[in-house]
């Protein structure tokens, strides 16, 4: 059973606004694509405030882990996100918004991902000049807004601070993805990548096919499963889009997610792909 707040959101109709009392958030209605999302559905213009002010999701004392959301996102579906995630990693969680929509162009979507892609960018260049660790995670298309944002934000360090310290810096980095629509991304951080194998879209569009780079001492994650997806609460689904939401959505990603060192610290070779089933490690 859902908690009673997103029951609540639920009947408001996607009124996330209201229950953001933040006067440092940005006023309903306004644009919020490449904003932060924090605690109780607030948005934070990234120009207006910073990373560190911005209030997470869930214990704000704990370690912070950024979430770049897959496609067709509604602010509502990524509060609980945040939310279940938070639970689950016993993390501070904040989301980068990335308003992707599937059903446009492919211009279209291009044009969609720049206000994230430029919001991580900036966020990674930041801790790469502090020298401070980031750890992002991101589901389905998520995973190009990362792949994007960390290429652009690695770019900008490699100029700004010179190789040996922007590349010590992202080697502090811990990057998840889930489902991950990508197929290339950047060396330095450390990965990794969950597919499950019931999924066609870690198969043929993510780091399971066979052009897949998905960044160097990478560990792939794998796992077979299904879960029934959390967005057949927000809206109808279609008997495909179930069956593949049940593979690749959220809720199937989650269930199979471990603590990232547990996972990362079976990468064997550095350089060479870690094929880990996740399975065999506890869960929490």
């Amino acid at each position: 059973m859902k908690p009673l707040l997103f029951v609540l959101l639920l009947s408001l109709s996607g009124a996330l606004h209201a229950l953001c009392e933040d006067p440092r958030a940005v006023p309903a209605g306004s644009a919020v694509n490449g904003f932060y999302l924090g605690a109780d559905g607030c948005f934070f213009d990234p120009a207006a405030i910073a990373f560190e002010d911005v209030p997470p999701v869930g214990d704000p004392n704990a370690p912070r882990l950024v979430y770049l959301n897959g496609a067709n996102p509604t602010p509502v579906r990524e509060l609980e996100k945040l939310t279940l995630l938070a639970a689950s990693a016993g993390q501070a969680v904040i989301g980068i918004y990335g308003e992707v929509r599937t059903a446009d162009g492919t211009a279209q979507q291009l044009n969609d991902i720049q206000p994230a892609v430029g919001t991580l960018a900036a966020l990674v260049l930041a801790h790469a000049q502090a020298g401070q660790a980031l750890h992002l995670r991101g589901g389905s298309l998520g995973g190009t807004l990362i792949a994007q944002g960390l290429a652009l934000g690695k770019a900008k360090a490699l100029l700004q601070l010179g190789p040996r310290r922007a590349l010590a810096a992202l080697r502090q980095f811990k990057v998840e993805t889930a489902g991950g629509v990508a197929l290339w991304y950047p060396d330095g951080p450390q990965y990794v990548h969950y597919a499950n194998l019931l999924d066609s879209n870690a198969r043929r569009l993510g780091v399971l096919s066979l052009p897949a780079a998905p960044g160097l001492g990478s560990v792939i994650a794998l796992f077979i499963d299904t879960a029934p997806p959390m967005e057949d609460a927000y809206e109808v689904l279609d008997p495909e889009t179930y069956r593949a939401l049940e593979r690749h959505g959220f809720s199937v990603y989650l269930d199979n997610r471990r603590p990232f060192e547990a996972v990362y610290e079976h990468q064997r070779i550095h350089g060479i792909r870690d094929y880990l089933w996740v399975s065999r490690l506890p869960a929490g």
